[in-house]
């Protein structure tokens, strides 16, 4: 009978700290309740031992959240003021405009426990540091 070998120490977290990541893709979600909306950033880590690990993210754009969601714009590079979010008519909601795909920025992440499972959390981002 063939043999084959998993090697579980490879499925580990990204460990806390802080990470260049890409952003791969960004959709526009309902939250579940229902009253109100998120941007949902697929990011994965840029370079170092961890290159291509997954992680993520949300900005609330609720009114009372929208400092922290101008935070995470400004971190990709969005200049302030009014930001206009166009989104794909599939039920995606895959966002087109801005565009965040390819954009860099710092996450500053931490590990959250839920139950039984750990979880990696990107706590914050953080613009690239100036060349």
């Amino acid at each position: 009978m063939p043999k084959i070998t998993i090697n579980l120490a490879e499925t580990g977290l990204v460990p806390a700290g802080e990470y260049t990541v890409e952003v791969q893709r960004v959709t526009l979600r309902d939250k579940i309740d229902g009253d109100s909306q998120y941007l949902h950033f697929d990011l994965a880590v840029a370079g170092g031992q961890h290159d291509g690990e997954r992680l993520d993210t949300i900005a609330s754009l609720r009114p009372d959240m929208v400092q922290l969601l101008g935070r995470t714009l400004a971190a990709l590079g969005i200049e302030p003021g009014e930001v206009e979010i166009e989104t794909s008519e599939d039920e995606d909601g895959l966002v087109l405009s801005p565009d965040f795909v390819g954009k860099r920025a710092i996450a500053v992440v931490t590990h959250k426990q839920v139950g039984s499972q750990t979880y990696a959390r990107v706590r914050t981002l953080k613009a690239m540091p100036k060349a």
